[in-house]
């Protein structure tokens, strides 16, 4: 169990970790992409606004105060470090002037051609590989967004691996600490079981010794309904402390466990044999669908007492001229349990919380019916030493099914 507790643990501090830096990594790339596409965009609007060129600077104008004025978002620059073309079109979208004087890596075949792809998409702005273009009118403007491009996706490749490497990091951290996190449950938890398994040895001794008081009671004065209660409650408490001490020790790791190869489908038939007459005398429709001939390798005697206990707790808990249905199929190098029976009410959905120990459904707290709510627990953890699952659910409010899976070791 803590084993698990432990497992979880790390998974929810992986998971949290893992979100936040996804969030990060999504908002610093996305963050800067815009920043790369809005770049090109002022140079392709400056372009636009300049018929397809830069404007000359006001420092090559003749005389003081003469041309355009200086633009704050326009380096001097600009035009040297840009590569760029432009393509006129005329009304029926043909192409009828190509620029590429400023681009060598593009003739004007190849821009004509970029520029009716971009009139095909009906878009006024957008990339066609890696060049970025604008349209304003018959006017297509392409700039050269490679060396920016190549900037985002290596801080995207580079972010993505500093990603990687710090949640490989997180996790060896996170394994590290949760066993020294984990340390003072363990202990605690240890303890408990420890306290449980000796109080359970310690209870059998004062009931030994009850029942036979009882026993010589019974011979001096007769049987009576005195004798009879006190032998009624001492069976009661010996079938707890026997299922403490088996939780216990499963627990713990300590319980005898012996896997080999058997007839599971035999198994499964002898138990429900059990639960005929019982069935039949409380007026229960019982049916089984056994797949035959299925071998499993685990543990025989505690398979036995899995399939006993799910069978019980369906009989217990159904009503009278209820329902009962038993089926065993194979699934691979696994094999489902499935036991269902009809109930008075119940909410659809999960109920996994019956496999809490002392937990029983609510309908039957207050009832007659013996046990103690560890039977489900049992079989629990008799289905996780076989690698398996097992779950508890209602796909309606007039049934309920408990649904095994276990693996053959």
């Amino acid at each position: 169990m803590i084993d698990k507790l432990r497992r979880k643990f790390i998974s929810v501090a992986l998971i949290s970790v893992s979100i936040v830096i996804v969030i990060i990594m999504v908002v610093l790339n996305l963050s800067n992409y815009r920043s790369t596409v809005s770049k090109a965009d002022k140079t392709l609007s400056l372009l636009i606004d300049n018929d397809g060129t830069f404007p000359v600077p006001p420092k090559e104008m003749d005389g003081p105060g003469t041309g355009a004025p200086e633009r704050k978002d326009f380096s001097p620059e600009s035009p040297f470090e840009s590569r760029y073309f432009s393509v006129h079109l005329d009304d029926d979208g043909k192409v009828i002037d190509v620029n590429t004087d400023s681009i060598a890596a593009v003739t004007d075949e190849q821009a004509a051609k970029y520029a009716l792809s971009a009139a095909e998409k009906d878009k006024k702005s957008g990339f066609i590989g890696n060049y970025r273009y604008e349209c304003s009118g018959s006017l297509i403007v392409f700039l050269d967004a490679t060396r920016d491009l190549e900037s985002f996706r290596s801080f995207l490749g580079t972010s993505i691996t500093v990603a990687a490497a710090g949640l490989l990091c997180v996790f060896f951290l996170v394994l590290f600490f949760s066993k020294l996190a984990m340390k003072p449950i363990a202990l605690s938890m240890a303890k408990q079981k420890r306290f449980i398994t000796d109080a359970s040895h310690e209870i059998r001794t004062p009931l030994t010794i009850i029942d036979a008081n009882t026993e010589v009671i019974e011979m001096t004065t007769g049987e009576n309904e005195w004798t009879r209660s006190t032998r009624a409650q001492i069976a009661r408490l010996t079938e707890l402390t026997k299922s403490l001490v088996s939780l216990s020790r499963m627990d713990e790791g300590t319980a005898s466990f012996k896997p080999a190869e058997f007839s599971i489908s035999d198994a499964a038939s002898d138990t429900a044999q059990q639960f005929e007459a019982p069935a039949l005398i409380g007026s229960k429709e019982f049916d089984k669908e056994i797949e035959p001939g299925l071998r499993f390798c685990g543990d025989e005697k505690k398979i036995r007492q899995l399939l006993f206990l799910l069978l019980d707790n369906a009989l217990k808990y159904s009503p009278p001229d209820g329902w009962i249905r038993f089926s065993l199929k194979s699934n691979g190098r696994k094999v489902t349990i499935e036991v269902s029976n009809s109930v008075t009410s119940i909410s659809k959905g999960s109920h996994d919380q019956v496999f809490d120990r002392f937990m029983r459904m609510d309908s039957s707290r207050n009832s007659a019916i013996p046990g103690y709510g560890l039977g489900l627990s049992i079989a629990q953890s008799i289905v996780e030493l076989h690698k398996g699952r097992i779950t508890a659910f209602s796909p309606d409010d007039k049934s309920f099914c408990i649904q095994a899976t276990i693996q053959s070791l």
